[in-house]
């Protein structure tokens, strides 16, 4: 009788830990670094360059096609029609007068 109590318990520690060992698989993304550097004039933040800083092996993306990108709205039109999405941002800026350096990480769409 203790052994059909056990039973249920044990094919839950089974099956719990296939879930957890599943979970944990290293799962490898295509990606591509993207920094933006932005003057500001007047209020305005215009694009004075688009850098294709890093990105995976088989990313697919030409680094001169990148860098001619002129803003940001054209940059995401180029990266959606290549099967790309934005996966993170950050931005900063040393100074109120200096630059804006902007990071987007993107990341390849399944």
């Amino acid at each position: 009788m203790k052994a059909l109590q056990k039973f249920p318990i044990l094919v839950f520690l089974i099956l719990f830990s296939s879930l957890a060992l599943t979970a944990q698989t290293d799962q490898h993304y295509e990606y591509a670094e993207i920094l933006v550097l932005q003057k500001v004039n007047n209020g305005q933040s215009d694009v004075k360059t688009i850098y294709l800083n890093s990105m995976s092996q088989e990313a697919g993306l030409d680094e001169a096609e990148i860098n001619k990108i002129e803003n940001t709205a054209e940059l995401f039109s180029v990266l959606d029609k290549k099967g790309w999405f934005l996966f993170d941002r950050n931005s900063s800026q040393p100074s109120n007068s200096g630059p804006i350096w902007i990071n987007m990480i993107f990341r390849k769409k399944k």
